[in-house]
């Protein structure tokens, strides 16, 4: 990672993952890649692939959640690492930008597209329930980064309030409208984010 900002965001994923052991690591990248090519994340496959047994895929992520937790992580910071070069890390207009640009490139992602349609409880699981859930780990990088837009009183609640509105909010156009089977009708959500972002923050 070369920008300021670039290393910033990986500082922050780096905290929101628990510690992998470069073998552990190796599983999370076969298993991205099955994520990747529409595959189910498989342990019997990813242990022949990986040349370990099953149970110590167990020992190291737990379960498959865990494991899928980690993998959908790994997306997600691939995304914001993409969005997050050329858009300007100070002003209001560029962490929109960045919100924008991560929900888009999201919501055509053919692996996730796939897991949520094909697995929808393991990825409600997933995505919203846990410590390491998607949803926890994008509310704690808005905690980061929302101070940086505005100057909000330390411990103001008015801070993990946004947050949680903007991941919240998100997830509901994102998959409720999946897991409903319709295109999921961004625009509005942007809409209604840049409002309560405007009320809060100027």
């Amino acid at each position: 990672m070369g920008t300021t900002i670039e290393k910033s965001i990986e500082a922050i994923f780096l905290s929101q993952v628990p510690e992998l052991s470069p073998r552990a690591s190796q599983v999370v990248d076969a298993a991205c890649l099955q994520f990747e090519m529409c595959h189910r994340v498989d342990l019997v496959e990813l242990a022949q692939i990986c040349e370990v047994n099953r149970a110590t895929l167990y020992r190291w992520f737990g379960s498959r959640d865990a494991l899928l937790a980690e993998v959908l992580w790994r997306l997600s910071m691939r995304i914001i690492y993409s969005v997050a070069k050329g858009i300007p890390g100070t002003s209001l207009s560029g962490l929109m930008l960045s919100i924008q640009g991560y929900l888009k490139i999201v919501s055509t992602h053919k692996g996730q597209i796939h897991f949520v349609k094909n697995e929808p409880e393991v990825a409600a699981r997933v995505l919203f329930t846990g410590e390491y859930s998607i949803r926890n780990r994008l509310i704690n990088i808005l905690l980061v980064y929302l101070p940086r837009y505005r100057a909000f009183k330390e411990g103001d609640p008015q801070v993990k309030t946004l947050a949680v509105a903007i991941v919240r909010l998100g997830e509901t156009f994102l998959y409720g409208d999946r897991l409903g089977d319709t295109e999921p009708q961004l625009e509005e959500y942007f809409k209604i984010i840049a409002l309560l972002m405007a009320n809060v923050m100027n």
